[in-house]
């Protein structure tokens, strides 16, 4: 069970980035956008598979927001003009969880 989901977010990366800036371009934040790509993701597997799965995205301001499915994870970003990156944790999404906030 566990290798048809990671096989199928392998196969579904694109889509989901796709997914990502589709929702993003019907209007929602980049913060709900993430969290449906993910849902969509869980849709196509089944709730009954354990999906891991990892996304860092950027809104139009260039700021990054990122989610996992596995509590206790963060990703790191830096800009040019920045002197030290920042990490920052990942949200954790639960299937067909709503968005807490907006960015």
């Amino acid at each position: 069970a566990c290798l048809v989901g990671s096989e199928m977010c392998i196969r579904d990366s694109c889509n989901t980035a796709h997914s990502v800036v589709l929702y993003m371009r019907l209007g929602f934040g980049l913060e709900q956008a993430c969290h449906q790509a993910m849902n969509d993701i869980v849709s196509i597997v089944g709730e009954e598979v354990k999906v891991t799965m990892n996304l860092i995205a950027v809104n139009r301001d260039g700021r990054p927001f990122g989610v996992t499915t596995v509590p206790g994870r963060s990703y790191v970003w830096m800009t040019p003009d920045m002197q030290t990156p920042i990490e920052e944790p990942r949200v954790v999404i639960e299937p067909h969880q709503p968005p807490a906030g907006e960015i």
